[in-house]
C-alpha cells in the first residue's frame, strides 16, 4: 500500500534528478508496467526501454496540449511542430494487482506485468537530461477545460509541454498512473552533451518511438505472466523470458481458486430443508 505522503510526492512533484532518492520511502515505491509478451521479450533482448508519442494513447482527452492550436500571450499562433516530434512517453502504475489494467492492456492472454521500484527507474533515467518521472492527477471534465482556458507559463518544470502529460481525467483514477516523460532533444547524441543541434532535421523524429538503454536484471525484481496464461504457455514464456532475465518469473494467481474445507451442522435447528 502506498502512503498518501508518496502519494501527494507524486502528484505534485516532477523528478528530474537522483536527490530524490535520499527519501528512502520514494526510493523504494513499487511500480508495475503491463507489456504484451512480444514487447517484452523485445526489450529484454534489446535492453532498451521503449517509449511511445502521446498521440497515440487511446483517451481522447490526454495529450490536449499537444493536440490543440497554440497561441502566444500576443495572439500570434506558436510554431511547436518540432517539439511535439521531440516528446515520447510511458506509463506504469502504483496498483499491484488489477483484473481492470490486465483488461485494459493486454488482449488476450499472452502479456505480462514487471516490477520496479521508483528508485531503480530513476537511476535509469539519470543518464538522461530531460527525462522526467510524475504521478497522474485525476481531474474532472470540467477541471481540466478550465485548466487549459487559462494563459500556461512556458519554461522550467511548469513548461506545459510536460505538467500537462501528467493530467487525466478521475474516470480513470483506478489505474493510480506514473508516468516516465521523455523530451529527446538530442537525438543520435550523448544524452550528457549540451551542444546546440545544427541543421536539425524533424524527419529524424518521425519515428513514434524512442528508446532509453537498461539493464534488465537491475531494472526489474520480477516478471508476473498472465493470470489466464495455461500451463503450456507458461512453461514456454519462462524459458524465453530466462534467456534474457535472471530473475523471478511467476504466473500471477488473480483467478487461483482458494482451497477451503467447510463444515456444515445438519443438526442445527435453523437448518431447513431445500
Amino acid at each position: 500500500m502506498v502512503s498518501q505522503r508518496i502519494m501527494e510526492l507524486l502528484r505534485e512533484t516532477v523528478f528530474i534528478n537522483e536527490d530524490q532518492l535520499k527519501d528512502n520511502e520514494l526510493s523504494e515505491t513499487k511500480l508495475y508496467r503491463y507489456y504484451w509478451i512480444t514487447d517484452l521479450l523485445k526489450t529484454l533482448e534489446t535492453k532498451r526501454i521503449i517509449l511511445k508519442k502521446p498521440h497515440l494513447w487511446n483517451d481522447p482527452f490526454e495529450n490536449l496540449f499537444l493536440k490543440s492550436e497554440i497561441k502566444n500571450i500576443d495572439g500570434k499562433i506558436a510554431d511547436l511542430s518540432v517539439t511535439k516530434e521531440q516528446i515520447f512517453a510511458q506509463c506504469w502504475t502504483l496498483k499491484e494487482e488489477s483484473d481492470l489494467m490486465w483488461h485494459s492492456y493486454i488482449k488476450g492472454n499472452e502479456g505480462a506485468k514487471v516490477a520496479t521500484t521508483l528508485g531503480k527507474l530513476l537511476k535509469i533515467i539519470s543518464e538522461y537530461n530531460f527525462a522526467f518521472i510524475k504521478g497522474v492527477s485525476y481531474r474532472s471534465e470540467k477541471d481540466i477545460l478550465k485548466y487549459f482556458s487559462k494563459p500556461m507559463p512556458f519554461n522550467g518544470n511548469a513548461n506545459p509541454l510536460f505538467t500537462t502529460l501528467f493530467i487525466k481525467r478521475v474516470e480513470f483514477e483506478e489505474e493510480k498512473e506514473v508516468r516516465l516523460v521523455f523530451h529527446d532533444a538530442f537525438r543520435n547524441r550523448n544524452p550528457k552533451n549540451r551542444l546546440k543541434i545544427a541543421n536539425f532535421n524533424i524527419n529524424d523524429y518521425k519515428s513514434d518511438f524512442a528508446y532509453i538503454n537498461f539493464e534488465p536484471n537491475f531494472l526489474f525484481s520480477e516478471i508476473i505472466l498472465h493470470p489466464q496464461m495455461s500451463g503450456k504457455m507458461v512453461t514456454n514464456f519462462k524459458k524465453r523470458i530466462g534467456e534474457y532475465y535472471r530473475g523471478e518469473i511467476k504466473k500471477s494467481i488473480l483467478y487461483n481458486i482458494p482451497k477451503i474445507s467447510l463444515t456444515i451442522d445438519m443438526t442445527s435447528p435453523e437448518t431447513k430443508t431445500i
